[in-house]
């Protein structure tokens, strides 16, 4: 069994010995992260990171890579071939494409 938790705080000291810390590119500092997904099918970890947008974070290399433009992204999850990201501030869901990172539907 493996866990996966995220932070923004600077204060590392109580961090498990054997943790990652994954930087997330072009993040704002002050992110909390309450809905962290691991899709099977796309092998990454799916971080909504509010304002900063959505990442797709490898677990074997610790690489994160921003999905898209989007302005924001409380939750996300992985279905049909699609990523699916709700902003709760916009009211909207946006579903994303995984491999272009194209918005390719969203509601309001």
């Amino acid at each position: 069994m493996s866990l996966s938790a995220c932070g923004s705080g600077s204060d590392s000291s109580a961090a498990d010995p054997f943790a990652r810390v994954v930087s997330l590119p072009g993040a704002m500092r002050q992110i909390d992260f309450d809905d962290i997904v691991y899709p099977e099918r796309l092998r990454r970890v799916l971080v909504p990171a509010h304002r900063s947008g959505l990442y797709l974070v490898d677990p074997t290399t610790s690489e994160a890579e921003r999905v898209g433009r989007l302005s924001g992204a409380d939750s996300a999850d992985d279905g049909n071939g699609f990523l699916f990201v709700l902003d709760r501030d916009a009211g909207t869901l946006s579903v994303v494409d995984p491999d272009s990172g194209d918005n390719v539907a969203s509601t309001d």
